[in-house]
């Protein structure tokens, strides 16, 4: 830690030493030190460092930090994560339920190169999603076929009457054969209890 907060930031150096810190276990009474060291090598524009950064920062920050920083952040459709890291960044997001993190993962659904992790923590936080989700469906057809693929596997009863809307209201013979499929796999599940 030291090494790390006693050089300048952008010194490419620093992700071997961020990139050990990150394999190490979590120390409570050093976690806000470690956090705020990733938090400000995040800002580098060394590839190396930022990305490494990004990955301790994930480890070590609670959901209190990752809501914070990633929710804004990722809200910004222009911000991107390194497609090395992102797995990692999008795995933690998939542990919370929090309103203002789905919103953002939403948003990420409309970045080619982040919408199948965005999927991915949209499904692993399961159905906290779906109010959001089918909000967003309705205004976003940009969004429909990665709805449909989620709600498929997370939706409730509430989401039948919206998918047959969207399903009606969709020009895109594909988007209308997903959303369906997604309303008869969520009717199926529920009919199977």
């Amino acid at each position: 830690i030291a090494n790390i907060s006693s050089k300048p930031i952008g010194e490419h150096w620093h992700y071997k030493a961020i990139d050990a810190l990150a394999k190490l276990a979590i120390v409570e009474d050093r976690r806000e030190e470690v956090v705020k060291i990733a938090q400000e090598r995040m800002k580098s524009t060394d590839s190396w460092v930022s990305n490494s950064s990004t990955v301790l920062f994930t480890k070590w920050g609670t959901k209190e930090h990752h809501v914070k920083h990633f929710a804004p952040y990722l809200s910004d459709r222009g911000n991107k994560i390194n497609h090395w890291i992102l797995g990692t960044v999008y795995g933690k997001l998939g542990e919370y339920d929090d309103p203002a993190l789905i919103k953002a993962l939403i948003v990420r659904l409309l970045i080619r190169e982040d919408a199948g992790h965005a999927q991915k923590a949209l499904i692993a936080i399961g159905p906290a999603t779906e109010d959001l989700l089918l909000a967003a469906m309705q205004n976003e057809p940009k969004i429909h076929k990665s709805a449909a693929a989620i709600l498929k596997q997370v939706g409730t009863e509430k989401c039948i009457p919206v998918l047959e809307r969207v399903e009606l209201d969709t020009k895109n013979t594909f988007e209308r054969r997903d959303i369906r499929a997604a309303r008869e796999a969520v009717k199926a599940r529920l009919a199977e209890g």
